[in-house]
């Protein structure tokens, strides 16, 4: 069960960084419609469903090793890696986004696109870090919590 909980919040986790970003700068740079900028960006979203599911993989990692974490350490402790790498991860996405409108602005096509073709990628080496930020924490705790 924390699986699926921590993999649904990772999933709203996703679409408030992804949607919320791109919507933001679209509407703030770019000028768009709030509408415009949502719709096309939904499209684009189910149109690349293989590279929307690659930027998701970063929060499902994260929200993996949360709810691996749960029964190890405390919950204060998982829930801070889960909300520190979830605002990590949200600033980047955040940034990402804002790159590609400004690249759109200045018509550096390529530039656009690679701003958020290269998140997952970069994400990797987070996700790694998250990872091991937790086996460290949970080895250090000294096993499972509550003697479970």
């Amino acid at each position: 069960m924390r699986y699926i909980r921590f993999s649904i919040l990772a999933v709203v986790l996703f679409l408030i960084a992804d949607t919320g970003s791109d919507v933001f700068n679209r509407v703030y740079i770019l000028d768009e419609t709030p509408r415009f900028a949502l719709f096309d960006h939904v499209h684009w979203a189910s149109v690349e469903i293989i590279g929307t599911l690659f930027l998701l993989t970063p929060f499902l990692v994260v929200g993996l090793v949360a709810a691996w974490l749960e029964v190890r350490v405390s919950s204060l402790k998982t829930w801070a890696i889960f909300g520190i790498a979830n605002l990590f991860l949200l600033y980047q996405y955040f940034v990402a986004y804002e790159s590609a409108a400004r690249a759109s602005l200045a018509k550096h096509w390529t530039a656009a696109a690679l701003s958020i073709g290269f998140l997952p990628l970069l994400a990797i080496p987070f996700a790694i870090i998250v990872a091991l930020v937790g086996f460290g924490i949970a080895s250090l705790s000294g096993g499972p919590k509550d003697g479970s």
